[in-house]
């Protein structure tokens, strides 16, 4: 396997293998993949009450699995350098890391709030490590292995095994019958195989491998089971906008369409929203809208506004025992105790970091990749088309359930590696349009000697 030795910033490279031929690092990024989208013990039959309270900074064994891997990543990236690699992470996220323990002193549980920081941390650490190691390219392949894997099992286990599908003992009786497979819960299973069909839709229409489309179909038929409508209503536009993508930046005059093409989908957006804002004022009026979440943003917001600065502490909110929070401006309504999370990431990030971690998560999530890959060139157009669809999955995602610097959450794990896959790329075209500023300037530059790698566009475009 190459490092990208070569490179200013290492790495990142990417090789055409065989599917399977997985190097041993691979295999770790595969193994960490897997226990993290699983989300918890696989096939566990419990009350969907305590769906998060395995998430991981209370479970001993999961501690100790990601702190391992963590410290297993670093091999690989000695030869490139420690410091080299921990470059990946985008400076908006981490400012926004660093913002999230200025507030821990300030938490409601200190202690709870600092473990989950750390948390928070090693995953990233252990992410851009591996992802340093094998390269964007690899990485997408391993992490989409992982989640076929996940969907074959489930798509074998629904109808042998009790604890692949929710039962009548849920306490939310909405979710009874709704398939699950190998996850702790529905909605991890949804949202997963809504990012395994983004990345067999992108991989189908650039290769027309036949075993994308199958996996398409596969998917397509787990999601239907998990009944996941809000990860299918957003898997769709998703698609839609990162093929857009492709097509028209691997065109001359094509980012300028592109970008009029979606000025005019908010302009029309914002007209529909003028004129039926009666409708979408009584509907968010109502609390139980949205399955309830309606109401769990008002309580959230409602505390976000009277502790603007710090909030309650990074993830200290919810699940701190009796001193949460919610007990507190949520005490009037038994079911809203039982929740564990705000169900909206922004709404979550601001009512635990306050407005200053609200407006860096904003830039670290939204604006800064959303500018880079806007700004991008046709160098890398089918992979910044793939990520811009994983993107805006996530981003639209976010705005019905928490998973934004969420630990361990599976969305959060697609986010992360495609914010420092486009900040890499990022990087990659400034080195290889100041290469051509200096060929055009005098002597030949060397591209290699310039930083600049060939980033294997031949295998991605």
């Amino acid at each position: 396997m190459r490092y990208g030795s070569s490179l200013r910033y290492p790495g990142l490279t990417a090789q055409r293998r065989r599917l399977i031929d997985f190097t041993a690092t691979e295999w770790m990024f595969f193994a960490f993949a897997i226990f993290l989208l699983v989300g918890g013990t696989p096939f566990l039959v419990k009350d969907s009450s305590a769906l998060d309270t395995a998430s991981g900074e209370g479970d001993p064994i999961r501690q100790v699995f990601y702190i391992s891997i963590m410290l297993l990543s670093f091999i690989p990236v000695v030869k490139i350098g420690v410091f080299n690699a921990l470059r990946g992470v985008p400076l908006a996220l981490l400012a926004l890391c660093l913002w999230c323990l200025v507030t821990v002193p300030f938490a409601v549980d200190p202690s709870a709030s600092f473990r989950r920081w750390v948390l928070a941390i090693v995953l990233i650490v252990t992410i851009v490590n591996l992802l340093t190691s094998v390269g964007i390219e690899r990485t997408l392949v391993v992490v989409r292995a992982a989640i076929t894997t996940l969907i074959i099992v489930s798509l074998i286990t629904v109808p042998i095994v009790p604890g692949a599908v929710h039962g009548e003992f849920e306490g939310d009786h909405a979710l009874i019958g709704a398939w699950k497979g190998a996850f702790v819960h529905k909605n991890h299973a949804s949202a997963v195989t809504a990012l395994g069909l983004i990345m067999y839709v992108h991989e189908f229409v650039r290769s027309r491998k036949k075993w994308a489309a199958a996996m398409l179909v596969l998917g397509f038929i787990f999601l239907l089971g998990t009944k996941g409508k809000s990860a299918l209503g957003l898997a769709l536009p998703s698609i839609l906008a990162g093929l857009a993508y492709s097509y028209c930046y691997k065109r001359q005059g094509g980012r300028a369409l592109f970008l009029i093409s979606g000025a005019c989908i908010v302009g029309a957006s914002l007209v529909a929203f003028a004129l039926l804002q009666d409708t979408i004022f009584r509907i968010f009026n109502d609390p139980t809208s949205f399955t309830g979440r309606v109401r769990i943003w008002s309580v959230v917001f409602d505390y976000a506004i009277a502790h603007p600065l710090f909030g309650a502490g990074y993830a200290s909110f919810w699940q701190v025992g009796d001193i949460s929070p919610i007990f507190k401006v949520g005490s009037a309504e038994d079911w809203l105790l039982a929740t564990s999370h705000s169900h909206n990431g922004y709404m979550e990030i601001l009512a635990t970091t306050g407005v200053i971690g609200l407006s860096l998560a904003v830039l670290a999530v939204v604006v800064v990749p959303l500018m880079r890959m806007v700004s991008a060139g046709s160098r890398h157009a089918n992979l910044t088309g793939l990520l811009f669809s994983l993107w805006l999955f996530g981003i639209f995602y976010n705005s019905m359930e928490t998973q934004i610097l969420a630990r361990d959450k599976q969305v959060w794990f697609n986010l992360l590696i495609v914010l420092c896959s486009v900040k890499v790329l990022h990087e990659d075209a400034v080195r290889a349009g100041r290469s051509r500023l200096n060929v055009r300037r005098g002597p030949l530059v060397n591209a290699e000697k310039a930083g600049v790698s060939d980033f294997g566009h031949r295998a991605l475009n």
